[in-house]
């Protein structure tokens, strides 16, 4: 066979041609040319010219990367110089490699080894060629097998670099869109015109029971809801229909459907909310291709506004219940809630204030009818946080006015910004006028008028003060009506009352505008004068004191005269404190009625008289103190009978425990408790404790001796009491609460005290033995017409005077009128008690005359109470 060397040259014009060839059939350069050079002739071929040379200088002249390797194992035996331009190596070096070594690993290398293998290896491959500067262009390779060489593929190629890198940056992004589209807290999906889902995030596939969110594409709602795995999808609220009309009024009006809100219950049965939005997906080109849909669970949010729903219908009714008048406004101080208290004061309706600067609804003046400006803008103004608390005067929209107590507190955000302001106010009209006349009330007296004890006892202080700072003198006068008594009994105390108001306005119009008049209780007044020399405030008492002898009271056409004690003491630094002040104004006082009545009497610290009986009115306040810290105590002093010893009676006594803890015998304060009305009070006392203290004794201890519950204990009762008509139902009362059988109780009056109060003392007597209880007559034979009287007084017991039965033994007239007493007792059913009885020898000559019992330091001396 001839050899023939064949020359192929391609112009550069019919290179072009060729390039548009390949782009309009799709078909690559090299098998192109390969096809054209299978056409030539090939004995031809054959014949003149060597194939490999032939291909390697056609391969030369054009600008594809052409290699040619071996079927088997890949090595490469030629490359054109696009090749190797495109790789970077020389033929040289590159004809030490295997084609395989420049592909870096990946399924597509692997499907090429596998080709290989088979002989199979005609085709398209995608892979990554490595450059001999270590990096990578990635290609698209075509092999063809030589028809006249079977063991050589011919590799081209094209690089497909930057649309790998398009491709992989695409890849990128719609791994981030869908990593941002998983991690969005809403569910998020889209679909196509025909409502056929395309793709949506996570949380809407695990909402849809999906697992994996590729797995939504291509179906429908209905797929969704239809999947037997969904069972335990909360069907919608309307038909499925509904979702494709409303993906249908989207795509048809590219306008958004929002805020579409469906209820319903997850798998556990809860309430939840969903709130769902559909936009139109729109091309390149404005066309629309799909919608795009968000759903967003907004049940907490729900939960929330019911939340806030109800508490704010809560709020409207609290608003609508509580008594105060509620006004909230906002930060300009536009009206906002208006409640209907707020209605009531104000005189406008909730309608006509809503939304009404606040100054027009609620308007406040002073005294004088001015408007002043309103407090609610002074809040919001201000940049306090705390409320404000005042009072003032409401006009309301018909002008009628109303004193009110009100408080603003303002209404901040959580930035301390100022919101608004709630204003809650309450009419105190009523109540202003109750304390004013509570106030009044407390420092005047009601019936005169004039100012009472606290008062003057204020005004004392300030002019004690006013002595000590500007050495200015004041004089106190105590004032004390004679025969005021003998009226008010004789004439009721509605005469009595009216006299007093006499009285008042006679003195009063007598005394300087200065001075202070006051009423300290009862017909007692007294009188301070500011401003004056102890001179000049005698013969002012002494002009009072001939004004009231002179003055003729007139009742019921009886005409009275009347007279007036007054005490003067000067306010100097002798005397310190304001109690020691009307002590001794007291005291004063009563010395002039000791002298006769109608006096004056000026107090001097040396006399005895009345320093006796300022010692006698400090007890005052040491026997209310007795009684508030229950300083008092019960003793007992035992009662024999002297015919038959089994009988055991006890007299309850009283002491006092003083402030140090020392017993005072009630010779030092009772006189002292009479004469400042105390004592009906102290009888009180004892009765409520020895009935507490005998209920207790029987009730915790059972055991004890029955004789000793059959014991008789006596009370003493003081004059007062015997004119208190509540006393017998004081008892009454004690009696029920204790539980104490009344026969084991005794009650005894002087016989003075009864003769005096005669009417008085039957009625308590009769009374207190309706109860069940016995009483005695204390004292008896001390006064002058004892034995008249006594046929008047129903008593069990007559207690002897212990003046008869002390010289019993060395008077023989005593012993006639104890005989004498005690047989008039029995003739009366009453039996006889002998006092103070100290010896044996007494005691003896006692049951001689057949006393029924005695009593003394020779029977028992006094002891505590006790059982």
């Amino acid at each position: 066979m001839n050899e023939k060397s064949v020359s192929i040259n391609i112009n550069r014009k019919t290179w072009q041609k060729l390039d548009q060839y390949c782009q309009a059939s799709g078909k690559i350069e090299s098998a192109v040319l390969e096809e054209l050079i299978s056409l030539l002739d090939k004995p031809s071929i054959l014949e003149n010219s060597n194939p490999i040379q032939q291909f390697q200088e056609f391969s030369n002249t054009i600008p594809v990367p052409i290699l040619l390797i071996q079927s088997i194992n890949g090595s490469i035996n030629y490359a054109n110089p696009k090749a190797l331009s495109l790789l970077g190596f020389s033929l040289e070096s590159l004809l030490t490699f295997s084609f395989l070594d420049l592909c870096e690993e990946s399924p597509q290398k692997e499907l090429l080894i596998q080709q290989l293998k088979t002989q199979k290896s005609k085709g398209n491959y995608e892979v990554k060629l490595k450059k001999q500067d270590n990096n990578y262009l990635y290609a698209s390779i075509f092999l063809q097998p030589l028809e006249w060489n079977q063991n050589l593929l011919m590799v081209s190629w094209c690089d497909i670099t930057i649309r790998y890198q398009v491709e992989q940056e695409l890849k990128e992004k719609k791994a981030f869109l869908q990593l941002v589209l998983d991690n969005i807290p809403q569910l998020i999906f889209w679909k196509d015109t025909n409502s056929i889902f395309l793709g949506c995030n996570r949380l809407w596939a695990k909402a849809a029971g999906i697992v994996d969110p590729e797995q939504v594409r291509g179906k429908t709602d209905y797929d969704i809801y239809n999947d037997p795995n969904n069972k335990h999808l909360d069907p919608p609220n309307n038909n499925l229909n509904y979702y494709r009309e409303q993906d249908l009024r989207v795509i048809n009006t590219g306008k958004p459907q929002l805020n579409f809100v469906e209820q319903k219950r997850n798998p556990e049965g809860q309430e939840v909310w969903y709130n769902t939005n559909k936009i139109p997906i729109k091309d390149s080109k404005g066309n629309i291709v799909g919608v795009l849909g968000t759903i967003e669970n907004i049940t907490e949010r729900k939960l929330v506004e019911r939340a806030l729903f109800e508490e704010k219908e809560l709020a409207k009714v609290t608003l609508n219940s509580i008594g105060e008048a509620v006004i909230t406004t906002d930060s300009q101080g536009i009206i906002q809630d208006f409640n209907p208290i707020a209605q009531q004061l104000t005189g406008w309706t909730t309608k006509e204030a809503i939304y009404q600067p606040i100054s027009k609804i609620f308007k406040l003046i002073d005294n004088g009818g001015n408007s002043l400006d309103n407090p609610i803008y002074e809040v919001l103004r201000s940049s306090q946080n705390q409320r404000e608390r005042r009072t003032g005067i409401l006009q309301a929209k018909n002008r009628e006015q109303y004193e009110i107590d009100m408080v603003i507190t303002p209404i901040r955000g959580q930035n301390y910004q100022i919101l608004g302001t709630v204003l809650i106010f309450r009419d105190i009209t009523q109540a202003s006028q109750l304390a004013h006349q509570l106030s009044w009330e407390a420092s005047h007296d009601p019936l005169t008028g004039l100012v009472n004890r606290r008062e003057l006892e204020k005004q004392l202080t300030l002019a004690l003060e006013a002595y000590k700072s500007e050495n200015i003198e004041h004089i106190l006068c105590y004032l004390d009506l004679d025969q005021f008594k003998v009226i008010n009994d004789t004439c009721g105390h509605v005469a009595g009352d009216e006299l007093l108001k006499e009285v008042t306005h006679l003195l009063q119009a007598r005394v300087r505008s200065s001075d202070i008049l006051a009423r300290l209780g009862g017909d007692e007044f007294g009188l301070l004068l500011k401003g004056c020399s102890l001179k000049k405030a005698e013969a002012i008492a002494n002009n009072l004191r001939q004004l009231v002898k002179n003055f003729r009271f007139t009742w019921d056409n009886q005409v009275f005269s009347i007279g007036v004690s007054i005490g003067i003491v000067a306010i100097n630094q002798d005397i310190k404190t304001i109690t020691s002040f009307l002590n001794a104004a007291d005291a004063a006082c009563y010395a002039a009625k000791e002298r006769g009545r109608n006096c004056v009497y000026v107090y001097q610290d040396s006399d005895y008289e009345v320093t006796q009986q300022i010692g006698q009115s400090q007890w005052i306040v040491r026997l209310n103190n007795a009684l508030t810290d229950n300083r008092f105590r019960l003793y007992s002093q035992k009662i024999i009978s002297i015919q038959s010893p089994e009988k055991v009676h006890h007299e309850i006594l009283l002491r006092l425990l003083d402030e140090s803890g020392n017993l005072v015998s009630p010779f030092a304060f009772i006189p002292a408790a009479e004469r400042y009305n105390l004592m009906a009070d102290i009888d009180q006392w004892v009765i409520s404790n020895f009935f507490k203290v005998y209920s207790e004794a029987y009730q915790t201890q059972p055991d004890l001796d029955t004789t000793e519950f059959k014991s008789l204990y006596t009370i003493n009762l003081s004059a007062i009491s015997l004119k208190n008509s509540q006393l017998c139902h004081f008892i009454e009362e004690q009696l029920s609460s204790y539980k104490v059988n009344p026969q084991h109780l005794c009650f005894e009056i002087t016989e003075t005290t009864a003769i005096t109060n005669l009417t008085e003392a039957v009625q308590l007597i009769e009374a207190i033995k309706r109860l069940g209880c016995y009483f005695a007559l204390d004292d008896f034979g001390s006064g002058m017409s004892s034995l008249s009287y006594l046929k008047h007084l129903p008593v069990d017991y007559l207690k002897i005077d212990g003046s008869f039965v002390k010289n019993l033994t060395k008077d023989s007239v005593n012993y006639g009128l104890i005989d004498c007493f005690h047989r008039i007792g029995h003739v009366m059913n009453m039996e006889t008690v002998a006092e103070w009885v100290e010896d044996q020898e007494i005691l003896q000559i006692l049951e001689e005359i057949g006393v029924d019992y005695a009593q003394g330091y020779g029977i028992e001396r006094p002891i505590p109470l006790s059982f």
